[in-house]
């Protein structure tokens, strides 16, 4: 039984959908596959060519590459530059908490990282141009 994701639903200019919230979470919570994706694309060889003419394979592997690394580099940005507008000091316990769950440190209150929480993930979707 998973525990239901909060969001504050009164006086809360940072309120999403909440699909859109869990989306954009997952988004988050995939982070680091992203990157490592992103990392090993240039290491990464096309199927080779069945040498027919008309194939449907892809004429242009570098540039398909370049293109996917592109969509990839643009989702680590999009929460890279998110966390940025969190407070240095929040940081770790937002992203430790938003990515694998467990709770937040105690050097502030649940609230207070709660609120930072749901910011972030509010310009995650904001950068990823979902609202």
């Amino acid at each position: 039984n998973m525990p239901r994701e909060y969001q504050r639903t009164r006086n809360n200019p940072y309120l999403l959908p909440d699909n859109l919230y869990k989306a954009v979470k997952y988004s988050i919570k995939d982070y680091d596959r992203i990157l490592e994706e992103y990392q090993n694309i240039i290491h990464d060889s096309p199927p080779p060519n069945d040498g027919m003419p008309g194939s449907t394979e892809a004429g242009a592997p570098t540039e398909d590459k370049a293109i996917k690394r592109e969509g990839l580099w643009r989702q680590l940005e999009c929460i890279d530059q998110a966390l940025l507008r969190v407070p240095p000091e929040y940081r770790r316990g937002v992203v430790n908490e938003t990515k694998y769950g467990g709770g937040y440190p105690i050097d502030a209150s649940r609230s207070c990282y709660q609120k930072w929480k749901q910011r972030f993930v509010y310009w995650v979707a904001e950068n990823m141009r979902l609202i």
